[in-house]
């Protein structure tokens, strides 16, 4: 059980990286002088790493969760 609380900790810790990640990333295109449309494809791009972010974090927190329920 551990392992499982070890490995929910680096998951929520990678998630949270994730999402610091997409706020340093969405600031940076806020500040370019991209045109409109390659500043979208950029954001749709940024969305779809958030979603993942959002999902490692979450899935990451129900692991921590599962092994203190568990008992570790």
């Amino acid at each position: 059980m551990t392992a499982l609380l070890i490995i929910g900790i680096l998951m929520a810790l990678a998630g949270i990286g994730g999402l610091g990640w997409c706020v340093v990333r969405a600031r940076a295109l806020q500040r370019s002088a991209l045109s409109p449309d390659e500043a979208k494809v950029e954001m749709r791009r940024l969305v779809a790493v958030n979603l993942g972010a959002i999902s490692t974090g979450f899935l990451g927190a129900a692991l921590v969760l599962a092994a203190l329920i568990l008992g570790v």
